[in-house]
């Protein structure tokens, strides 16, 4: 009897582990924030899953002199990144190894630190690098001359995914 209970309990608890991280991924559309990113498309397929493309935001390069922390970061350290909408795009206004305040129309995101740019800027990878399509559209958008915006959604949790891609007019 007590094996059996332990056997439907395990089951429960991972059928109720599945439905949160569903759930979670739903409910950033409910209460996510949007903001709006400037980026450049990169690569069009894989094999697997179809086709796709690489994503590079502008937000990317943390330029050092908005580096808060005293020290810089390592390979692979969780940085945060202060973001605030520009005239078009959010932009970055500070980043840290520490969680930052966020104040009115910021917006804090979390990623990970890969290497020095340069001299002058940290490349953070946040995540949101891949957004599937549909089939046989990977090469209209690589095409499109860099000129894509995407519109991203993060949860109060911190949690951030892709909600829709859209080329932008040059003319405009």
């Amino acid at each position: 009897m007590n094996k059996r209970l332990l056997f439907y309990g395990v089951i429960l608890l991972q059928v109720l582990f599945l439905l949160g991280m569903a759930g979670s991924y739903f409910a950033i559309d409910k209460v996510g924030q949007e903001i709006r990113l400037k980026t450049i498309p990169i690569d069009p397929r894989d094999l697997f899953y179809g086709d796709y493309v690489t994503l590079q935001y502008e937000i990317s390069n943390v330029p050092k002199k908005l580096w808060l922390s005293e020290e810089l970061p390592d390979y692979g350290d969780r940085v945060y990144v202060l973001v605030d909408k520009g005239e078009t795009y959010h932009k970055v206004v500070a980043a840290s190894l520490e969680k930052l305040e966020v104040g009115e129309g910021e917006v804090l995101l979390s990623g990970r630190y890969l290497y020095e740019v340069d001299t002058s800027a940290l490349f953070v990878e946040y995540g949101i690098e891949q957004y599937y399509i549909p089939e046989n559209t990977g090469k209209e958008i690589e095409n499109s001359s860099g000129n894509v915006e995407v519109y991203v959604k993060i949860a109060p949790w911190g949690q951030m995914k892709i909600d829709r891609i859209v080329e932008v007019d040059e003319k405009k």
